[in-house]
């Protein structure tokens, strides 16, 4: 059996869509999936920023929630269960002016 290994971060925006699905997408190929979890606050450190690049660069950060919504959407996960997550990270819970609300 082939083996991949998956690198995310915790607080990652991007982390959260492909650790959603990496597990059931690995065994659909046969894949052993290896969890390899890391954290970009030492790195971020060490580059000399005291913040995430998406309050470092404004523009970037304004491109980020429309790309994570858009991503979220497309491969068919929740987005109300990613802003909550956000909420509890500090993100305005309730205050994403323009996202679809999830009706199960």
């Amino acid at each position: 059996m082939s083996q991949a290994e998956f690198w995310y971060e915790f607080a990652s925006t991007y982390s959260y869509p492909a650790a959603m699905r990496i597990e059931t997408l690995a065994a659909e190929r046969g894949v052993a999936l290896v969890w390899r979890p890391f954290l970009l606050g030492p790195i971020f450190a060490e580059a000399g920023w005291r913040d995430s690049p998406f309050n470092l660069y404004p523009v970037k950060g304004r491109y980020m929630w429309p790309a994570i919504l858009n991503g979220l959407l497309r491969v068919h996960l929740r987005p109300d269960l990613f802003f909550d997550f956000g909420g509890r990270l500090g993100l305005d819970q309730g205050g994403h002016k323009g996202l679809p609300v999830w009706k199960d």
